[in-house]
């Protein structure tokens, strides 16, 4: 049984007579029982849930666990549905399938145990409006204990401790804040049970929805892989950038827009123009208190920004950020097989810039900024010179090559294999997009309090200190 304590669980309890009681195990395998203090409730019912054994000889299997409160005065079970302030959770069902398997390892039969929750809730607003809605979740687990015997297990509770511990407190600040209960974006809620790196919406997110874009010959498409992050805030924007109205699609399970017309000159493909348009407008108008209040609500009602910047690229910011797009990089371990002495192993980092006829932009002050913030030394390069795998595509380049971790091995050399070349290219290009972006609307902001052209001022630290000194000449 599982009791619950506000945002805590307590796991492994029994009822006794007069007393709630925890087990668990020592490092040795002794049993261990701790004496609960009820003085620790501040309510006298105590919400909990049941979770039964199960046989691990039985194939397949639907658990039902048990919901209700307990006394605290005189220890009764009342079964029924549990209200955590907005939230009531209604029923939790466990589908159990387990399966032998011959291990790899051990080339001994295990069990293996899918299970399936599907975890009914009810959120209820002050208006006593509801939504009801299923949360699902598998887990798989593999048991290496004698088959042949029977044995019970309990269903694991790391589903229903997240369900407790994350997943009711957010919703219940989310109704608290008199948000549109109807509006829930359950893509963000359900990925808490998958990935413990899930986040509020962050500036990053917002930077990496652009970066991530799809464009075809029609269509834009927004937030492929990215569901949780689509929210009424990031969707207002980008609509108010580009002048559009997103919409979802149900098939692809993302957002989709017309490509809009443009008006103002365009120096580089229109796609890397839209993605430009994109990362100057999220630069210049993003709000994070305002990204904080709106990252669980899905997109419905467009947001009005009152105070909205629009930022036409000119040619200079165009040509860099067609620059560093094209960059390419990769970030892999390396071996050499030698015969009759020590094999070696390395790892390696290459950039790739390939050479561009620039009209603004001085291209060699531009190679030494992007030097300084990747803290690297690219050259000048024809790709005859150097061994490329694709050199097809480049005949000028600017190129880096850093080999670190360098070892002799006795024994066979491992075969090349990539660590993270796609992080690597991401992050860099990062880097270097707000490192040009923020210097180029700090010098726009400059000019704008001259010209008296620009409809607000943009958020801006004016004691900043940037890390380089970078060259807009």
């Amino acid at each position: 049984m599982i009791i619950i304590n506000n945002t805590n669980i307590i796991e492994k309890v029994v009822i006794n007579n007069t007393t709630l009681e925890q087990t668990h195990f020592d490092i040795n395998g002794k049993e261990i029982k701790k004496i609960i203090s009820k003085d620790i409730f501040s309510s006298n019912e105590i919400p909990f849930i049941e979770i039964p054994l199960f046989d691990s000889n039985t194939c397949e299997t639907i658990i039902v666990c048990k919901t209700g409160y307990i006394d605290k005065n005189t220890n009764k079970q009342d079964y029924c549905h549990i209200k955590i302030k907005n939230v009531e959770i209604e029923s939790i069902k466990v589908k159990v399938k387990s399966s032998l398997f011959e291990s790899d390892f051990t080339k001994n039969y295990c069990l293996k145990i899918s299970f399936e929750y599907e975890i009914k809730i009810k959120i209820i607003d002050f208006n006593k409006k509801y939504k009801t809605y299923t949360l699902n979740k598998k887990i798989v687990q593999e048991k290496r204990n004698l088959y042949s015997k029977k044995i019970c297990y309990t269903v694991p509770s790391a589903v229903i401790n997240c369900l407790i511990k994350d997943i009711i407190p957010i919703l219940n600040e989310y109704v608290d804040s008199h948000n549109p209960i109807k509006h829930i974006n359950f893509s963000y809620i359900e990925s808490l049970f998958n990935d413990k790196n899930v986040h509020p919406f962050e500036f990053s997110d917002a930077l990496n929805i652009i970066y991530e874009l799809k464009i075809n010959e029609q269509y834009i498409e927004f937030g492929k892989d990215l569901e949780p992050y689509m929210n009424n805030y990031i969707v207002s924007l980008i609509d108010s950038i580009l002048g559009c109205n997103l919409k979802y699609n149900y098939q692809l399970h993302t957002y989709t827009t017309i490509i809009p017309n443009i008006a103002e000159k365009i120096f580089i493909s229109k796609e890397k123009y839209i993605k430009c348009l994109l990362f100057l407008g999220i630069y210049a108008n993003y709000n994070k208190d305002m990204a904080k209040k709106n990252f669980l609500i899905l997109p419905y009602n467009k947001i009005d920004f009152n105070d909205f910047v629009h930022i036409c690229p000119d040619r200079k910011i165009q040509e860099i950020f067609d620059f560093i797009l094209d960059m390419e990089t990769t970030h892999t371990q390396e071996g050499q097989y030698r015969v009759g002495r020590d094999d070696r192993e390395w790892k390696e980092v290459t950039f790739i810039l390939p050479d561009k006829n620039l009209t603004d932009t001085n291209k060699d002050k531009l190679i030494t900024d992007i030097n300084k913030i990747l803290k690297i030394k690219l050259e000048y390069v024809t790709t005859d010179k150097i061994y490329l795998p694709n050199k097809e595509n480049y005949k000028e380049i600017f190129y880096y090559r850093e080999i670190y971790d360098a070892e002799y091995v006795s024994g066979m050399a491992c075969s090349s294999y990539d660590i993270n070349s796609i992080e690597l290219k991401k992050n860099s290009f990062f880097k270097l997009l707000d490192n040009f972006v923020r210097h180029y609307l700090y010098a726009k902001r400059k000019w704008c309090y001259h010209t008296h052209s620009w409809s607000r001022s943009i958020s801006w630290n004016d004691n900043k200190k940037y890390k380089y000194d970078l060259h807009f000449d």
